[in-house]
Formats: C-alpha cells, sequence, structure tokens
C-alpha cells in the first residue's frame, strides 16, 4: 500500500468517525423515544393483526418461537418437522381465532395443508423480555 492510500484512508476513517461522533451527540440531545415493540398483553387482538404478528416472528428468524416439550413430542410421535409447524403459522388459516387466556397470553389454531396432510398446531401469541413471543402448545 502506498503512502498516499494510507494517509486518505487515514483520514476517511478520522472524517466518519467524526460524523458518526457528532451525530450521536445530537441525537443524545433530542429528547425522543426509540419505539418499543407492540406488547400483544396489551392490544385487542383482531385475527389480521395476530396473523401479521405470527409473520413477523417468523421472519425475524431470531429465537422468538419456543417449543413446548409436549408439542417436541407430539411432533417426533407424528412426524411434523419445525418447518412444517412454521409454514403452518405463517400461511395457516384460522381454525380457532385468538382469544384471551386467563394469564393475558393470547391461543389460536391454525391449520394448513403441507405435503398432502393437514397439519394443525396449537400455539399462543406472549410478551416476554420487552418483545412479543410464539409458544408451539401442541400439534397434529
Amino acid at each position: 500500500m502506498h503512502t498516499e492510500s494510507v494517509f486518505i484512508s487515514t483520514q476517511w476513517r478520522e472524517l466518519c468517525y467524526t460524523l458518526n461522533r457528532q451525530y450521536l451527540t445530537v441525537a443524545a440531545d433530542k429528547d425522543f423515544e426509540v419505539p418499543e415493540a407492540e406488547n400483544v398483553l396489551l392490544m385487542d387482538l383482531s385475527p389480521v393483526k395476530a396473523k401479521q404478528i405470527l409473520n413477523e416472528i417468523i421472519e425475524a428468524d431470531d429465537g422468538r418461537v419456543f417449543f413446548t416439550v409436549h408439542a417436541e413430542r407430539r411432533m417426533t410421535e407424528r412426524k411434523i418437522s419445525r418447518k412444517q409447524i412454521l409454514c403452518c403459522l405463517k400461511n395457516g388459516r384460522f381454525v380457532e381465532e385468538p382469544y384471551r387466556e386467563p394469564g393475558g397470553g393470547w391461543k389460536m389454531k391454525l391449520d394448513s395443508v403441507s405435503a398432502g396432510d393437514i397439519v394443525t398446531v396449537v400455539a399462543a401469541l406472549d410478551y416476554d423480555d420487552g418483545r412479543n413471543i410464539t409458544i408451539i402448545i401442541t400439534t397434529y
């Protein structure tokens, strides 16, 4: 690398650092709130909104889909894969629309056709650690 390009690259890095620091300083001086994720426990959840939240959770693929031990056993017994479960949540139709559980979470039942078979999933939407989550309760 030539001395000239090292100098330019160093200047560029310093400029980026300075601009970034100025931006962060300006942003820190402003009074604004970072919006939190919509808490499903505080919503009056419609089927359309439930599907939207399910899709967001599945597409994010960030560890917000949890399987109960019971669901894992049923999946093994019935040879239903995680992929089939996620496809059912994303593309399935409601057999039972979302309804509020006594603890405040939302429960629902969806089904879809996967590999020629009807897959049914009972799932819950809940809120934990500042984010909406999905819990797979059972499947058949």
